[in-house]
């Protein structure tokens, strides 16, 4: 792997983790065109019909604990590649199945696991080289590929198609996506270790790693004799002193991973430190809110469609509301690069928000009729969408950076979302098909919105009341992650 030390070079990569998202998610995003071809050739049911998209977008957040561990034992660059060769395998074999049930396994299975693969590492590839700062920026431009994946490959997949057939369309795209899949691949490099960042990575008139790391621990850190790595409150015998002279912007904003988070990160997980992490509330609490939160917001990408369809619209109209749900969602996501590191609280208060906003659009859904109506709910859903979509795995960095692996990192940025899409189809959809109306659905999916905010807010909620209860111990005192 070509490995350039330059450090304007770290702001490629977000560019290129784009480029990867885009050709990863662009047919996976666009199943529901594929969709009806499948129809017509098979004869199927619809439910048969959108299990390989729903399986696919499940599976390419549900496999990321084993992506972890594949990533202990091969390069980075053969991960990358094995990922694509996957997805190219399975949308080949896709092209030829007799039946709609093989489509399934060749799809869903082996087009979600690559998926998985490809992303899993290009994300966690992102926090490597932005550990300190700048990580909300470079992770809104990553992934800021997925939605224009969809709106590239979707014109695309259609052209093809009524050209080709679906069969010959997936062969020729999907070859396409390997070739430039492989070749982009090529400009991920790792970052540099912390021996070539002080001679060749820094920034100029910046001190070194070495020296900021000794500028860190005389400022920033009070070490605790029985917890030496860990960042405390107070030190022993101080009482209620103040805490920590530590800026309070970059404390709050910025993941502070740089052992961690490494490169090393990667040969670091362990299945134990999985186990660590189970046993730990706040992880659960996030994925259990990211979950729900997933779950809601898949309503937009499955039975949207649908719901404009039962509001008498035509599919031109529905074409082009689901365009601009996808433009106003790549308008948040720019917005987040932009602002992302400069948020005057923690980024996982303005995901609660957005969640719970979330809730309004859904409110006004049950009242809307007309086109124009439909155009504005639907831009304003696709930006409320960014912040999960677009913000989530930098809320994951700030929140658990410190205490686990780049590898664990990612498994609580897409594991949750492989639950959630999993749902949240079925959930929407039984309920449309008992009472024959998306109101019932609306209703659930806005319950599940104010409860996956409320998850997300007790988090924060948790670490003020234990840093609560440090200060206000008299004792020896007991380190506490902030």
């Amino acid at each position: 792997m070509i490995r350039l030390r330059v450090w304007w070079w770290r702001w490629v990569i977000p560019v290129v983790v784009c480029l990867q998202y885009c050709l990863t998610y662009g047919i996976l995003y666009n199943y529901s065109i594929l969709f009806v071809s499948l129809l017509k050739e098979f004869n199927s049911t619809a439910v048969l019909a959108g299990w390989p998209g729903s399986l696919g977008n499940a599976l390419a957040g549900l496999v990321s604990p084993l992506t972890a561990l594949l990533m202990t034992k091969m390069k980075f660059l053969k991960v990358v590649i094995l990922g694509h060769v996957i997805i190219c395998v399975g949308y080949l074999l896709t092209s030829i199945v007799p039946a709609l049930g093989y489509a399934v396994f060749t799809f869903g299975v082996m087009g979600g696991v690559g998926v998985n693969i490809v992303i899993h590492a290009v994300t966690g590839l992102v926090l490597e080289w932005f550990p300190k700062d700048n990580f909300g920026r470079a992770n809104g431009i990553a992934v800021l590929g997925s939605s224009l994946g969809m709106l590239a490959f979707s014109p695309l997949l259609s052209t093809c198609i009524t050209q080709f057939g679906w069969r010959r369309a997936l062969r020729y795209i999907s070859v396409g996506t390997l070739a430039l899949g492989i070749m982009v691949s090529f400009f991920l490099t790792d970052p540099p270790t912390e021996d070539e960042g002080n001679s060749e990575g820094g920034d100029e008139g910046k001190p070194g790693v070495d020296e900021r790391e000794r500028i860190a621990l005389e400022t920033v850190e009070t070490l605790d004799p029985d917890h030496p790595t860990e960042r405390t409150l107070v030190g022993e015998g101080q009482g209620d002193e103040e805490e920590p002279r530590e800026n309070h912007k970059q404390r709050i904003h910025t993941p502070s991973c740089e052992v961690k988070g490494s490169s090393k990160g990667r040969s670091s997980f362990a299945v134990s430190e999985v186990f660590r992490m189970i046993t730990d509330v706040e992880p659960w609490a996030w994925t259990i809110g990211a979950c729900m939160a997933m779950m809601s917001w898949t309503f937009f990408g499955i039975n949207f469609a649908s719901f404009m369809d039962g509001r008498g619209l035509s599919s031109d109209r529905i074409a082009v509301v689901i365009m601009l749900f996808a433009i106003g969602e790549i308008g948040g996501k720019i917005l987040i690069s932009v602002v992302g590191d400069h948020l005057p609280c923690q980024r996982i208060y303005f995901l609660a928000f957005s969640v719970l906003l979330g809730t309004v659009a859904l409110g006004v859904m049950t009242v809307v009729q007309t086109f124009p109506q439909m155009m504005a709910l639907s831009i304003f859903s696709g930006f409320l969408r960014s912040a999960l979509y677009g913000g989530s795995n930098a809320v994951v960095a700030d929140l658990f950076s410190t205490s686990y692996s780049s590898g664990c990192l990612m498994i609580l940025a897409f594991f949750p979302y492989g639950i959630g899409a999993l749902l949240g189809a079925p959930l929407s959809g039984g309920l449309y098909d008992i009472t024959g109306d998306y109101v019932l659905s609306l209703i659930v999916i806005a319950a599940i919105f104010v409860c996956a905010s409320l998850t997300f807010l007790s988090i924060p909620f948790r670490r003020r009341m234990r840093s609560r209860s440090i200060c206000c111990y008299s004792g020896k005192t007991r380190p506490v992650q902030l």
